[in-house]
């Protein structure tokens, strides 16, 4: 019979290295999977910014972890619990709170995810200990088979952080940029005074992180900036994004082609 797998995320902590995540917005299977065959730790899959539904994301779920890997989700909104009941149920090394504003918001997200005394998830037969079959270990070791992660992304969150990384139950924060120069700025944010925030920004999490106990998330669009946000003390470093990815690749190549084809596609804003 196979054993439960541990969590990857955590795996790559216990040995001392940051855990590297692949970010996946195109609905389907098929891109989870190719994704999962690759040296990710895990793939997470966006259901906030993206078209899956509950049936995408189970059939993603199942892809990815026949593929060998494991799968995150970051859920489209806090104040579903049912939504986050059912997704943990059927097996995630991680669930993703979006836009996570205060320590009730928080509490909130943390409730639906764990079982009582710390939560209200309620109890069930789920995937994730193997239908049944290793059931004293899954409800064992389940605070690190299931990292819960909440999603700091506007000024009201940045506030309140401290109050939110002390919450009970959670296991990381992460700091969603653009959003949170958004929540500053509006939609005209002035480059340099933005990149001095943002960075005071990620400084400021990585020391809360630190003094609550907690772990740190963060994303990056390529790995230069993957480097430097490990080198800050990042703990997970979601990588890149497959939709958009696929993009700059093709926008690149039909650039190259520019002569043959006649025409120069626009560069990425």
């Amino acid at each position: 019979m196979r054993e439960l797998k541990a969590n990857p995320i955590v795996a790559a902590w216990q040995v001392g290295r940051p855990a590297i995540s692949a970010w996946s917005i195109i609905p389907g299977k098929l891109s989870g999977e190719v994704l999962a065959l690759l040296d990710f730790d895990v793939v997470t899959i966006d259901m906030q910014h993206s078209n899956f539904d509950r049936s995408d994301i189970t059939a993603a779920i199942t892809a990815i972890q026949a593929a060998g890997s494991a799968a995150g989700v970051r859920i489209p909104w806090n104040g579903d619990p049912g939504l986050v009941m059912a997704l943990l149920d059927f097996g995630l090394a991680s669930i993703t709170c979006p836009y996570v504003r205060s320590r009730e918001e928080c509490e909130r997200f943390v409730q639906a995810c764990r079982y009582p005394p710390l939560g209200i998830r309620n109890s069930n037969i789920p995937r994730a200990s193997g239908y049944r079959r290793h059931l004293d270990a899954y409800f064992g070791s389940v605070h690190q088979r299931e990292l819960v992660i909440a999603m700091v992304e506007s000024v009201d969150g940045l506030e309140a952080l401290d109050d939110i990384a002390a919450v009970p139950g959670l296991d990381a924060i992460q700091l969603g940029p653009s959003d949170l120069v958004l929540s500053r700025f509006g939609l005209s944010a002035p480059a340099a005074e933005a990149a001095v925030f943002l960075e005071d920004a990620h400084k400021r999490t990585i020391e809360i992180a630190r003094r609550r106990g907690v772990r740190a998330a963060a994303n990056a669009g390529n790995p230069a900036r993957a480097r430097h946000l490990i080198a800050l003390g990042y703990d997970l470093i979601y990588l890149g994004c497959d939709l958009f990815d696929m993009e700059d690749y093709y926008r690149g190549v039909l650039r190259d082609l520019g002569d043959v084809i006649g025409t120069t596609p626009p560069a990425a804003t």
